[in-house]
């Protein structure tokens, strides 16, 4: 397997943990979400010097944000506020990976 779909595979295993838990109101998971944002990260490094990245990981990346946000409103006001501020972090690293 090449290392562009290892990087995606890894994106698309560390997303799934992370929001399908949080979106069926299992609550917010640190170490689901550091492992998002480590595989975020990988492909930060991956794709620094493309002119574009993959359309699946094209795909995660959009949802991202508005399914963290989203699912937030599920929780108690103070639990949201932090996923939303967590939801932050990964629109951050979202951005590094598609900066030009």
């Amino acid at each position: 397997m090449s290392q562009n779909l290892l990087t995606i595979h890894e994106l698309e295993i560390a997303s799934e943990q992370f929001l399908v838990p949080l979106r069926m109101m299992d609550g917010f998971a640190q170490e689901k979400f550091d492992y998002l944002c480590q595989a975020l990260r990988s492909c930060i490094v991956a794709w620094n010097n493309d002119d574009s990245i993959p359309k699946l990981a094209a795909n995660i990346l959009v949802d991202l944000y508005p399914a963290t946000i989203s699912s937030s409103y599920l929780y108690p006001e103070e639990v949201g506020a932090e996923i939303r501020e967590h939801a932050e972090v990964l629109a951050d690293l979202v951005r590094e990976i598609v900066k030009v």
